[in-house]
């Protein structure tokens, strides 16, 4: 196990079992901490300002705690990655569902 990278995995619920089973299928055996913010109010019903905070807030508790790599696996809270200031690399919902349509399927 690759003991000098964790990747966080951030959610409003449970969608990034999803995010987790696929990194496992994959072969992935890097370590990972799961962050389901669900106690929270849900994230789409949150004002944008108030979003991006507790998103902003949720990754930097991950990143606190040794991850250098999240995914957001809520559409939600991957609508204001652009807004939020983190020193990791960081993808969301959006990103990666725009990814994998080619430019000519549209």
């Amino acid at each position: 196990m690759d003991v000098d990278r964790m990747i966080g995995i951030l959610d409003w619920g449970i969608g990034g079992l999803g995010a987790l089973r696929e990194l496992r299928a994959r072969g992935s055996s890097v370590d990972i901490l799961y962050l389901s913010d669900s106690g929270s109010i849900p994230y789409g019903m949150l004002a944008l300002p108030a979003l991006t905070a507790r998103v902003e807030r949720a990754a930097q508790c991950l990143i606190d705690r040794g991850v250098d790599r999240i995914i957001v696996a809520c559409n939600a809270a991957s609508t204001v990655l652009d807004r939020l200031r983190l020193d990791v690399p960081i993808g969301g919902m959006i990103q990666s569902g725009i990814a994998t349509v080619a430019p000519g399927d549209y």
